[in-house]
């Protein structure tokens, strides 16, 4: 019987050009390319046998008939006594779409037939790629985390998909899904630098002349902010400011102004514009306010910006404001700090040393904070240098702590007082000296019984 079967393939009969197999011979499994309605010449051979077997095609499943094929039959003579028969079965097609094909040889000393496959692959342009996870038009915020998946179908051979950024290619890395659909995935935080940052997915093959494209143009949303006096004594009257700006995306417009969740004007009459040009748009709006009551003692200012005329996408900002009464406004004692005496203190490198700094009295409360020895805030609680503030009574603490090393000797620290009713901030400071601990050693010497020292 025979051994295998194989299938080669043509684009014309006179050139026979053998398909590259895409697995070993145990799977019989190969692949054909040819262009969309072109000749190609499928020829399902079989090893040397005897008596002749038997070939069928099959379209997938679906058996072909007799005449839609062409066999040749070859002897051949084997050690110059036997004769065995080589079978070509040729079958012409004109693939339009991708097809697969098999080839049976049937032989009465076979058990089961003889099977190979082919698969017809067709040369063509991939489909436009499309772009997920953004459409023109979005807003994406301030450091989000955005996934953009560019998918091209369709195509073979596979197509290449590459990421650019306005106009500059940045990534290439892409992975092939069944039936030569191709990804490419692109992850990365929004900054303010991506603001109208055009993205472009591009995909090509042999069949592209030119380049399949899709962009889409990233737009984050419009900054607002409102500048104002955080403390407001009663009975003053202050001016606020609400500015809005944004690159690209169209004119801005204001509408409204809130104090306390209650509309008090419309400012679309009384918007400046600070600056227009192709790419961006800043105005602002001013406010006039009196400060009248003093209850609540929190006012909280609210400015809604829109950002279409159709007022459809708002950005807003809120700014709050303390109200103070001008004959309570008392400034706080001087500073103290427990736990130092003659504004130093000595601590054994390596342990910690805890100061605290206290100023009573003061309306509004002061605050306090602690300077290093380069004069610089001391903020986060790390070791080994930490400062946490908490009130107390009727004042304000503070409390340093040090893990004093020996490149601490002979720096201060400085605890400050700020309050709005000092002209200048109060100071108390101490200087710490690092110590190093020195270890007293008491060292025996004697002679045992042998004559031999020892030292302990």
């Amino acid at each position: 019987p025979p051994k295998y079967l194989t299938i080669n393939g043509s684009k014309a009969l006179e050139v026979q050009n053998p398909l590259h197999s895409s697995g070993s011979h145990s799977t019989n499994i190969f692949i054909a390319e040819a262009k969309e309605g072109e000749k190609i010449v499928l020829i399902c051979s079989a090893s040397p046998s005897k008596p002749v077997p038997k070939i069928k095609w099959f379209r997938k499943n679906t058996e072909l008939l007799a005449d839609a094929s062409k066999t040749l039959v070859n002897k051949t003579l084997v050690n110059n006594r036997h004769i065995l028969y080589t079978i070509d079965s040729f079958l012409t097609l004109y693939p339009k779409n991708e097809e697969e094909y098999r080839c049976v040889a049937e032989h009465p000393g076979l058990s089961k037939t003889l099977r190979a496959r082919i698969l017809i692959n067709i040369f063509r342009a991939p489909n436009v790629p499309v772009i997920d996870g953004y459409k023109n038009g979005d807003i994406v915020s301030f450091n989000e985390k955005l996934t953009l998946k560019c998918s091209s179908t369709n195509g073979y051979p596979p197509p290449s998909v590459i990421w650019l950024r306005n106009g500059l290619e940045i990534d290439r890395s892409q992975t092939v899904t069944a039936r030569h659909d191709v990804i490419n995935t692109l992850t990365f935080i929004v900054t303010a630098a991506e603001n109208l940052a055009q993205y472009t997915c591009q995909a090509t093959n042999l069949m592209t002349p030119i380049p399949l494209t899709q962009t889409i143009t990233l737009i984050l949303p419009a900054k607002i902010s409102i500048v104002g006096p955080n403390e407001v004594p009663l009975i003053e009257t202050k001016d606020f400011t609400c500015r809005i700006g944004r690159r690209g995306g169209g004119k801005l417009w204001f509408n409204l102004w809130f104090v306390d969740d209650i509309e008090i004007t419309s400012t679309d009459e009384h918007m400046d514009v600070i600056k227009k040009d192709n790419n961006s748009w800043i105005v602002s709006s001013n406010l006039t306010y009196t400060i009248t009551r003093k209850e609540p003692n929190t006012i909280r200012f609210k400015c809604i910006g829109y950002t279409s005329a159709m007022k459809e996408e708002s950005v807003s900002a809120v700014h709050k404001v303390n109200v103070i009464l001008l004959m309570h406004r008392n400034a706080p004692d001087l500073p103290t700090l427990l736990g130092i005496k003659d504004s130093w203190v000595s601590v054994v490198a390596g342990n910690l040393l805890k100061c605290k700094c206290v100023s009573y009295s003061g309306n509004p409360r002061p605050h306090l904070i602690w300077l290093n020895q380069y004069n610089r805030e001391v903020r986060l609680p790390v070791i080994p240098i930490s400062a946490i503030s908490s009130l107390t009574g009727s004042g304000v603490s503070s409390e340093l702590v040090i893990r004093a090393e020996p490149q601490d000797n002979g720096h201060t620290f400085k605890c400050r007082v700020l309050h709005p009713a000092l002209d200048k901030p109060y100071e108390i400071s101490f200087k710490l000296t690092a110590a190093i601990e020195v270890i007293d050693l008491l060292i025996h010497s004697f002679l045992d019984d042998f004559g031999v020292q020892s030292v302990t």
